[in-house]
């Protein structure tokens, strides 16, 4: 699915190099930029690595001309629900990424507003969802930035973005060797049937929810094949 942020009349520098920084984080396509008020020069100290990426970002006159070829189109605000207005019924975060994972989609384009006043009306009324993130009632506004990098991760960890800094969990087939090695390591040592039982569960739950990594999983194993070798030395000497 190709993904494009368009920041309406960004008014901040910091803002919109940050934008560019997390649509690099996050693998989007496409930036546009509508009547940009902040300076893009400025805003390329704070791009870091996705300088060429805000270099190379769309700049037009016109909202529409922002949205020409994408499929599905999302006005983001931090106001979604007042009572009796039909267009603040906004729809949560979570929920607009279900859609877009149950609906065939090639294209979205995701709308985000000016620091000062948002998205108006207009602009709201033109796409086909208006989305929120959900934030404390207090204050529910949430910086520009900020509202980016959240739509953002939502977006890419739910539609199956690649990662290389998380590790691999451990496999199903794994996580139970290690348990049949947990029964065998039970069974070694010189307790009763019950304490053993009381044992082995314990430590089968603790490794289940600790979801080891394949790294993890692998020293674990090594771990406890230790300590039945060592079991078995020792009840090898025993008279």
């Amino acid at each position: 699915m190709r993904i494009r942020v368009v920041l309406v009349e960004p008014e901040g520098a910091i803002n919109v190099g940050f934008t560019a920084r997390l649509c690099m984080n996050f693998g989007v396509d496409e930036l546009f930029l509508v009547n940009p008020k902040a300076s893009i020069e400025e805003a390329l100290n704070y791009a870091a690595k996705a300088a060429d990426l805000l270099m190379k970002a769309g700049v037009v006159d016109d909202l529409s001309k922002a949205l020409s070829g994408v499929s599905v189109s999302a006005s983001t605000t931090g106001i979604g629900y007042s009572k009796g207005d039909y267009l603040r019924q906004s729809i949560e975060l979570r929920n607009f990424v279900e859609v877009l994972k149950r609906r065939p989609v090639d294209s979205i384009a995701i709308l985000f507003g000016r620091e000062s006043t948002g998205l108006t009306r207009e602009e709201m009324s033109i796409t086909d969802f208006v989305i929120t993130i959900p934030a404390h009632p207090n204050y529910p506004i949430l910086n520009l930035s900020h509202s980016v990098g959240i739509v953002l991760y939502e977006l890419y960890t739910s539609l199956g973005g690649a990662y290389s800094n998380i590790p691999p969990r451990a496999s199903g087939e794994k996580i139970k060797l290690i348990h049949r090695l947990i029964d065998e390591v039970t069974a070694s040592i010189r307790v009763s049937e019950e304490k053993a039982l009381r044992i082995k569960r314990s430590l089968k739950a603790v490794i289940t929810r600790g979801m080891p990594s394949e790294y993890e999983a692998r020293q674990i194993m090594y771990f406890l094949r230790k300590i039945l070798r060592r079991a078995g030395e020792k009840l090898q000497r025993s008279p």
